[in-house]
């Protein structure tokens, strides 16, 4: 089997489950948790500093670990592709790691797919699931949707795709190579960007709103100003970069902070998760949900996906 063939089946099984499991594959972003539990499965977040994620059974019950130190785009990569195992009825493995890196200080905006070293030596079954998360987080209209979001009509530079991958909650480097797969954007284009550090790409976001940030590690900067209904999920310690006009309404919400305040921006942080607060004002907004790292065993009562913020000037 080569990725060629990955690739076919993995986008074959991600179709079947998104209509098996409800999924809206127009909205971003996908919401990988609750489809995780819709499938039977339990899904834990702990710390495994060896392990990314694995696919397990105990006493008849079947479920899925993740390791609750990546980044949130990891981790629901990781989750994505655990279920694809699932759903090709790979058989559970404790042994067996996902093939996302985790990020730490020294690599955070590195490369965050390690396949080529990997998914070589676990062979076929690697292969098919690394392919299926891909699929399953990143359908094409949901990509689209994400698209018209940002108010672009094509990807044509790193930026917009560190964007673009923010708002389907991917990492920067699958979201890069999956525009290939969806024919939206050129291989060269794609390896290019690819290489781009997203420290780099976060810096002179979170500059262009008057912040200098001291790291990059686990967070990242949301460049919101010219956005029409967008729904963000952040996470504790991102930034979001907001038009100057939300100002007041920023203000008012708990859980963000002002920390740089312009005549054409302002910049929030998000400081704590946040969950149905309603800012009132004008029928043009967008919507923000905060998440804190996760842990412990996922709940659809407590998910916070299932509330939001809506933030109006």
């Amino acid at each position: 089997m080569n990725w060629a063939m990955a690739n076919r089946l993995g986008h074959i099984a991600a179709t079947k489950a998104h209509g098996r499991l409800g999924v809206d594959v127009s909205a971003y972003p996908v919401n990988v948790s609750k489809a995780i539990d819709d499938a039977g499965l339990a899904l834990m977040r702990r710390p495994m500093p060896r392990l990314f994620g694995v696919y397990i059974e105990a006493n008849g019950n079947r479920g899925v670990m993740v390791n609750s130190n990546m980044t949130r785009a990891t981790r629901r990569h990781t989750a994505a592709h655990e279920l694809g195992h699932h759903e090709f009825e790979h058989g559970a493995d404790p042994g067996r790691e996902c093939s996302i890196e985790v990020p730490t200080p020294a690599t955070a905006g590195a490369s965050p797919n390690r396949a080529k070293g990997r998914i070589g030596a676990q062979g076929q079954v690697e292969m098919c699931a690394e392919a299926f998360a891909t699929w399953f987080l990143m359908p094409r209209r949901a990509v689209t949707a994400a698209m018209e979001t940002l108010g672009i009509q094509r990807v044509s530079s790193p930026v917009d795709s560190y964007r673009l991958s923010l708002l389907l909650g991917t990492t920067h480097r699958a979201t890069c190579r999956h525009l290939v797969n969806l024919r939206m954007v050129a291989q060269d284009d794609c390896e290019s960007w690819a290489r781009v550090q997203p420290g780099r790409l976060k810096r002179a976001l979170a500059a262009e709103g008057g912040v200098t940030l001291a790291t990059t590690f686990d967070m990242d900067v949301w460049d919101l100003r010219n956005v029409t209904g967008a729904r963000v999920e952040a996470s504790v310690g991102d930034l979001l970069v907001l038009p100057a006009a939300l100002t007041v309404a920023a203000k008012g919400v708990a859980g963000l902070a002002v920390v740089a305040a312009g005549d054409s921006t302002v910049t929030v942080e998000c400081v704590a998760a946040v969950n149905l607060t309603d800012l009132l004002g004008s029928t043009a907004g967008f919507t923000v949900v905060v998440h804190d790292r996760p842990f412990g065993l996922y709940l659809p009562a407590v998910d916070l996906s299932l509330g939001e913020v809506e933030l109006t000037s």
